[in-house]
């Protein structure tokens, strides 16, 4: 015979069970109205369809230096402008100079590879109109920029992505692949050679700068045309007393030709201070120079004016060179 008590506790049991029987009922019922109203809903709006994200599209971009032989940047920035009404811009950054894969959605694009090594250059790329190269100012002065080393653009247009494949007009050059792009980058800058030779006096002189005028402000992409104001660079030159010359590079966008002027002002800075400045007009010789990249500027036979006098109560520098001018030099400088 079972004891009271536990009797008492068995029906209290049962009770409970049969109470959590009955609240998991009433959850089961409402999870399945919740679910029903949601099918409902889903069905019910057929004007509004799930949106999925686009399908990515793999490029292998890859690089042909056949138009700059010896080319060897750190990295390439690579600028996919849409064609298409509704396309979307996409930038991306490649390291070395051999390219490499990105995604991108389907469309039609152009696309302009410009290397990313130069500090000298700010890249602008948006909007599409306004996508340009510009020399930057430099540091110590607004009135001369920045060398700007050479810049090497890519353009490919127009440039259909597909997934798995890509079109484009000189799709035969060497592609590896249906999803390959070649992209064949240029020089879109000019490195200027300056020699001077024959420089009678050279022994007297601590240093020489020049003063390239002339180059453009920078270049619109992809047309490379020149854009912006005239503007100047400063560089030094190596001096050879013993062949009496002196040389130096510099670089910059070139200028339309048809209304460009270029010059070179040499500055000759003297041991015992002072100094002398000359400017020489050298339109003629970059403009008629077999290499639009490669410039190589010549000036010879050069008689410096002589030193201040040792006289003290002699003031100022003897001019007795014709076309030479007083050279103001700062100390700190």
């Amino acid at each position: 015979m079972i004891p009271p008590a536990l009797t008492i506790a068995y029906q209290r049991t049962a009770l409970k069970h049969l109470e959590c029987l009955r609240h998991c009922r009433q959850a089961e019922k409402g999870y399945a109205i919740i679910l029903m109203v949601a099918l409902f809903l889903l069905s019910g709006c057929n004007h509004k369809e799930l949106v999925y994200p686009e399908q990515l599209c793999l490029v292998n971009v890859r690089f042909n230096w056949e138009k700059a032989e010896g080319a060897d940047p750190k990295g390439m920035t690579l600028l996919f402008y849409p064609q298409d009404e509704h396309g979307e811009f996409w930038r991306f950054e490649i390291p070395g100079r051999n390219g490499g894969p990105v995604e991108l959605t389907q469309g039609r694009y152009s696309l302009i590879a410009v290397n990313n090594d130069l500090p000298g250059i700010m890249l602008t790329d948006l909007p599409y109109s306004e996508a340009s190269l510009t020399a930057l100012e430099a540091l110590r002065s607004v009135k001369y920029t920045v060398p700007t080393g050479m810049p090497y653009v890519g353009i490919v247009e127009p440039l259909d992505v597909y997934p798995g494949a890509v079109s484009y007009p000189s799709q035969s050059d060497g592609a590896f692949d249906t999803s390959t792009v070649v992209c064949p980058p240029d020089s879109a800058a000019t490195i200027f050679n300056l020699s001077v030779e024959e420089i009678e006096g050279l022994e007297r002189v601590r240093t020489v700068d020049a003063v390239l005028e002339g180059c453009a402000e920078g270049v619109r992409l992809p047309t490379l045309s020149p854009i912006g104001s005239d503007v100047s660079t400063l560089f030094e030159l190596d001096i050879n007393t013993s062949g009496n010359r002196a040389s130096g590079a510099t670089s910059g966008f070139l200028n339309d030709p048809a209304s460009a002027a270029y010059s070179v002002t040499l500055r000759f800075h003297y041991y015992a201070g002072g100094g002398y400045e000359k400017k020489f007009d050298v339109t003629q010789q970059v403009l008629n120079s077999p290499r639009v990249h490669n410039v190589y500027l010549n000036i010879n036979g050069l008689s410096l004016p002589q030193e201040p006098a040792d006289d003290p109560n002699e003031v100022g520098l003897k001019v007795d060179v014709d076309g030479w001018s007083v050279l103001q030099i700062d100390i700190n400088s």
